[in-house]
């Protein structure tokens, strides 16, 4: 007897194959493809006449290592269809910490925000990863390792050149995550102190990546003016460490850059020609997001956001970041691509909670602010804790990163708490990609966008067991109404799930069914090259 029976459904199966129509049985966690109208009997039998029936995606961009557990964050992936996310991204990872300055980087990277997590366990890779397997949760995950965190840990959050024996610690660190299953090492160059590395110490931590086989995956260091550079500088690495590397949430920032893509295509074709092992991710959206704060030059904030804090207290500091945003254009400087602070929208913040949905131009008319000085109230306000949407992503270029059929899907999301609202690609991402590309606009076939999400990611980032519906891979499936899908969530609602997502398993048990959570929690901590440990 099988556990689930799915009965009457279209299976994509994740290859890029056409669809079919298949039954598809679990047990004990693994998948068995069937003829349709077999007569077998099951615990549990899912009529999917009418759906679509498809591995569970894989979100390749995720920040939801940090709140993993949480059962709002796990509704934001399940609710969409993803049953596996990789995190530890942009350079943002919960380990490693150094134990001599534990409490100085776990403050910094923000797991002051999680108090039960005992910051022991996020001294090393291996013993984050065994803590990890000990929470429950309705999907799985896999890790990246920060270079941010990394960094901080050896040396931090200065802007110098790393000396010879912090250099050796964080080779080592990243060497012990690497040979305990992370996946590979993440960068967010945009940001500090990420910002402060150079290429020679890029270099040095890919040749690690290059001798176990891991990824290099960066939020490259500039996303608008110098977006060509930064992309040469993702090619360089690759091409010079033999590493494989991977460009995140691809996307070109800035009026005046609208419509470098078509160049960007034109770099990475050359450099796989060349043999450099280049991936890509993106999501679907004309909005970036991040933290407000991070408009500010990163020299500005070095020592960390309370010293930036510091700064734009006193009328001189005001002036200085003033200045910096309108004229200095060395550095990705998101004021200058939005061309206003009408652009920049609050998607969440702790304390002045009546700027959430409006501009930060608009909040400061509210409130007798001229527009800087409105940025800077909102962020002393706040104690720096604003989360901020900008309009910024040029439309043609949204649409012709998608339609490339190297690019993959990530949401870049993640939440604590449904009353914190953020980005609504927490919540949309993947429906978004479907409705769009496939039903409406008609750019890339169902299969193609189901197997962008599916088993080139499980290929490409070495996702043991998934990615593909056959005999015996890991039973995470994903049902849904290709008619009906669609995201819903928005900028004043974005925590509204997607419609059309009729049913997903994970580990062959049904986590989310009718707009759900059931209260299943078969999730599991994957690392890279090994099945799931439930098949262990």
């Amino acid at each position: 007897m099988y556990d689930v029976l799915i009965k009457n459904g279209m299976v994509i199966d994740g290859t890029g194959a056409a669809a079919k129509p298949l039954d598809v049985a679990c047990k004990d966690g693994r998948v068995y493809m069937l003829e349709p109208g077999s007569c077998f009997s099951a615990r549990k039998i899912i009529d999917a006449a009418g759906l679509w029936v498809s591995p569970g995606f894989i979100d390749t961009h995720s920040h939801g290592d940090f709140p993993y557990g949480v059962s709002c964050n796990s509704l934001a992936k399940v609710s969409q269809g993803i049953t596996t996310h990789l995190g530890g991204q942009c350079g943002l990872s919960a380990f490693p910490l150094c134990r001599e300055r534990i409490e100085e980087v776990a403050d910094a990277i923000g797991l002051s925000r999680y108090p039960e997590r005992p910051l022991c366990e996020h001294t090393t890779f291996a013993r984050y990863r065994d803590y990890m397997k000990t929470i429950s949760a309705a999907e799985h995950i896999g890790f990246f390792l920060g270079h941010e965190t990394l960094r901080q840990s050896a040396m931090g959050a200065v802007q110098r050149v790393p000396s010879q024996d912090e250099m050796n610690d964080m080779t080592e660190m990243l060497e012990e995550a690497l040979l305990n299953g992370a996946f590979g090492m993440s960068t967010g160059l945009a940001y500090p102190p990420g910002a402060y590395a150079e290429k020679e110490e890029l270099y040095q931590l890919c040749k690690v990546l290059k001798k176990h086989d891991g990824i290099y995956a960066t939020h490259m260091r500039d996303e608008g003016r110098h977006i060509i550079d930064s992309v040469k500088e993702v090619i360089w690495l690759g091409k010079e460490t033999g590493c494989r590397v991977h460009i995140s949430h691809l996307k070109v920032c800035g009026l005046k850059n609208f419509g470098l893509s078509q160049e960007i295509f034109e770099l990475l074709d050359q450099a796989e020609r060349d043999g450099v092992r280049i991936s890509v991710d993106a999501y679907p959206y004309t909005m970036s997001g991040t933290q407000l704060i991070f408009c500010l030059p990163p020299d500005l904030m070095e020592g960390g956001i309370d010293k930036a804090l510091e700064l734009i207290r006193t009328d001189k500091g005001r002036e200085t970041a003033r200045q910096r945003l309108l004229h200095d254009d060395s550095f990705d400087n998101i004021y200058q691509s939005c061309g206003s602070f009408e652009k920049m929208i609050v998607a969440a913040c702790a304390v002045t909670k009546d700027a959430v949905g409006k501009s930060v131009a608009q909040w400061g008319r509210n409130h007798g602010y001229e527009a800087f000085e409105a940025f800077f109230a909102l962020l002393l306000q706040n104690r720096g804790e604003v989360g901020a949407m900008f309009e910024e992503i040029g439309e043609e270029d949204m649409r012709r990163i998608l339609q490339d059929s190297r690019v993959m899907i990530g949401s870049d999301g993640a939440i604590d708490k449904l009353s914190d609202g953020g980005h609504p690609r927490t919540f949309g991402t993947f429906p978004r990609a479907i409705a769009l590309f496939t039903r409406d606009e008609k750019l890339v076939s169902l299969e193609e966008m189901i197997r962008r999400m599916t088993s080139l990611p499980a290929k490409t980032f070495q996702v043991e067991g998934k990615g593909i519906l056959a005999d015996g891979m890991d039973a995470d499936i994903t049902i849904f109404d290709p008619k009906e899908i669609r995201d819903q969530a928005t900028i004043l609602e974005p925590v509204k799930i997607s419609k059309g997502i009729d049913t997903v398993l994970a580990g062959g048990k049904i986590v989310f069914r009718h707009g759900a959570l059931t209260g299943e929690t078969p999730g599991t901590v994957i690392t890279k090259g090994k099945r799931s440990s439930q098949h262990e």
